[in-house]
């Protein structure tokens, strides 16, 4: 494939009905422009923005390209506030950890892969980081969620941490 692709001021609207938390059944991301070329058998690059439709936009940049000549693939997602309960719990799919409350700062991700070839799904490796503030969340072990959580989340592929944090765990701080 070899292309050209411009979107302008689309909606996108994720639904999962079965969702274990009410906040990921529906997301909304208003305004969505893209623009880019697609070159399966080079270098494909692209440009993406929108905004997370929360109390007040929440606005988004996505830069990408993959490059199956030089062997890689990268995307970099970047936003000043992010949907942290919704789009958690709807990526996360489970009830065994839940976000329930937070706000999300300085939202970064960059999703990598190596070795790219054409016609060939690539495996991604992930790097996000994003500020948490009064959040709160549930853990199946543990019979009170933890509360007022402050610190900066680091998922990095399938690993989970929290770097600098305070929290409260039944009135307990941790």
């Amino acid at each position: 494939l070899n292309f050209t692709f411009h979107v302008a001021n689309a909606e996108i609207e994720l639904r999962e009905e079965n969702a274990s938390d009410e906040s990921a059944r529906v997301i909304r991301i208003d305004g969505v422009s893209a623009n880019g070329t697609m070159n399966t058998a080079a270098v494909t690059r692209y440009r993406l923005t929108g905004a997370f439709h929360e109390r007040r936009p929440e606005p988004f940049v996505v830069v990408g390209k993959v490059d199956t000549v030089a062997g890689f693939a990268m995307h970099h997602a970047t936003a000043a506030r992010f949907p942290l309960r919704a789009l958690s719990n709807y990526f996360a799919q489970t009830r065994d950890v839940r976000i329930l409350r937070g706000g999300a700062r300085n939202f970064d991700a960059l999703l990598y892969a190596m070795n790219v070839v054409p016609n060939v799904a690539p495996e991604y490796h992930v790097s996000l980081r994003l500020d948490v503030d009064r959040g709160r969340l549930a853990l199946t072990p543990l019979a009170a969620p933890i509360d007022d959580v402050v610190g900066r989340m680091r998922v990095v592929d399938n690993a989970f941490f929290i770097e600098n944090a305070t929290a409260r765990l039944a009135g307990i701080p941790l």
